[in-house]
């Protein structure tokens, strides 16, 4: 790292910042400061999502994964031409005809205020949870390539700041066009390390098949051990508790982009802000396409890496999710590696600084206007220019607060797991029960709002034990003196692969929810607010 890479992060930082600045002026409303006037075009709104998307743990998740799993991990794109139809012809025409601020409005009108709350403390969770393993992740980044010059509590604070600073400032119309900008940056600094990854392994692109392909990551299915000869029992049970499968990928990264595309506060902020309910459609289908062009670059990226690692000597001990700050740390060229650094941290701070805004929204309109203040709709409460000035205050103030939780968070969480198991593990853990929220909601008549409000309770509490199942039968070994007990053996039964944290979250609050709707709901009336009551298929208003 030199000086001139320093400078080049330090010079995108001043400019985020100088754009959250620009729209300080124009944050007048609510509806401005949350929804940007709900005038956005198309590519706007299409390059902000992916950005949104595209975190830092993405940037080295990607390739970690890649490292170890190989282009498998390309099944994972199934998911985007899956949720295509489910999002835009029932979830965005859902949000928009409502003209809701936040997406969990939706659950008060099909079962009751506590499940809109339940599934709003969810999401923000959630998206804590996220943001704060975006920031470690540039953070340990800074870290490596220093060595270890820059504390990652230090990177931390810097980059939780900044993206706080411009998000307080300038609200969602600052967040969508610094994602713009960390789009550019993101695109160019993965073209960069492709290239110079491929450079230094010998023989190049056919250097990198050749290696990758001798080693079989260049395959499309997974070698599961212990496969051949087992029987349908025990090949359910592989499936299950193995990390790396097709099916796992497909099942849990589909399931992933339906909780971030259908119900994530933060991806449907970006629906409400579009012009159109058309130009929300097109918007998406860009994020889309270049969404699956920027991912199948970074896997390109990893079967790169372990062309290099295995060619290249390096520090023993070193993680699989330390080998490319390493990289770029130790073999990026002048000013390449400050390129690096900065789409990292363009990376974590265009994910930041929209799930700072959406939680934001959901904190204000679902927990403070909605239940302390009993105020209904977001647009029409406050008449006059004082209220609204109000509104904006609380939502700065607010930004502030939830930035500096997050920034604590993030500044412990890399203690929990590598950069992909703490992204499908620990931050996708909340996903698969606000989904089931909505899934019961729109497509059954019988279920109600006592059962599903507890059904999304427990389903939260299995699906915790499932994430923490490692560390329990650890400290149940422990507690017991390093003797197995049956206490021990159920937390380790319940240690799966992590791939399947969020389906576990899914399939317990469905069963459990329905179920309890059956018993604790029954001969209760249930509004009519199923898909095929409420007309999805009429134009915007």
């Amino acid at each position: 790292m030199t000086a001139l890479d320093y400078s080049l992060c330090g010079g995108y930082l001043v400019a985020v910042l100088a754009i959250g600045a620009f729209f300080f002026r124009s944050q007048k409303s609510s509806r401005e400061y949350f929804l940007a006037g709900r005038g956005l075009g198309w590519v706007v709104v299409g390059v902000s999502l992916m950005a949104t998307m595209a975190s830092s743990i993405g940037f080295i998740g990607a390739p970690t994964a890649a490292l170890g799993a190989g282009t498998i991990m390309l099944w994972s794109l199934v998911a985007l031409p899956v949720s295509y139809p489910l999002v835009t012809r029932l979830f965005m025409p859902l949000f928009r005809n409502l003209r809701v601020y936040t997406a969990y409005e939706y659950l008060e009108h099909r079962f009751s205020l506590r499940v809109r709350l339940l599934a709003s403390a969810l999401f923000i969770l959630w998206r804590v949870t996220w943001m704060a393993v975006t920031l470690y992740v540039p953070a340990m980044v800074l870290h490596v390539a220093s060595d270890g010059a820059v504390p990652i509590a230090a990177a931390v604070i810097v980059l939780g700041a900044a993206a706080t600073v411009y998000t307080t400032f300038g609200g969602l119309r600052a967040v969508i066009w610094t994602d713009i900008a960390q789009f550019i940056v993101m695109f160019s600094g993965v073209g960069v390390a492709l290239y110079t990854v491929t450079a230094h392994v010998p023989g190049g692109v056919a250097g990198v098949i050749e290696t990758a392909a001798s080693a079989g990551k260049t395959a499309i299915a997974a070698s599961v051990p212990g496969w051949d000869g087992a029987t349908f029992g025990e090949k359910f049970k592989l499936y299950l508790y193995t990390d790396f499968t097709v099916l796992a990928i497909i099942v849990s990264f589909t399931l992933d982009k339906f909780g971030n595309y259908c119900v994530d506060q933060t991806m449907i902020q970006r629906y409400l802000s579009a012009r159109s309910i058309e130009t929300a459609r097109r918007g998406f289908l860009l994020n889309c396409v270049t969404f699956a062009s920027y991912f199948t670059l970074m896997i390109c990226v990893g079967l790169a890496l372990f062309a290099f690692r295995a060619h290249t000597p390096l520090p023993e001990g070193l993680k699989a999710d330390a080998v490319f700050p390493h990289f770029i740390a130790n073999y990026m060229p002048v000013g390449a590696a400050g390129l690096m650094l900065s789409a990292i941290m363009a990376a974590a701070m265009s994910s930041m600084d929209s799930g700072v805004n959406a939680c934001i929204g959901a904190i204000t309109n679902d927990f403070y206007y909605r239940a302390w203040r009993g105020e209904h709709n977001m647009e029409s409460a406050a008449n006059d220019a004082e209220a609204v000035r109000a509104r904006v205050r609380l939502a700065r103030y607010s930004c502030v607060g939830l930035g500096a939780l997050v920034i604590a968070c993030g500044s412990v969480v890399g203690s929990l797991g590598t950069v992909f198991e703490l992204a499908l593990k620990v931050v996708n853990c909340f996903l698969g029960e606000l989904f089931a929220l909505f899934l019961l909601g729109l497509f059954t008549r019988r279920a109600g709002a006592r059962g599903v409000f507890w059904g999304g309770v427990i389903g939260g509490v299995i699906t915790a034990l499932v994430v923490l199942a490692r560390n329990l039968a650890a400290w149940s070994l422990a507690w017991n003196g390093g003797q197995s007990s049956a206490l021990s053996r159920f937390f380790a039964a319940l240690d799966i692969g992590f791939l399947w944290t969020s389906a576990v979250g899914l399939i317990a609050t469905l069963v459990i929810g329905y179920g309890l709707s059956l018993i604790l709901d029954r001969g209760r009336e249930q509004p009519r607010w199923t898909y095929r009551d409420i007309g999805l298929g009429e134009p915007e208003a």
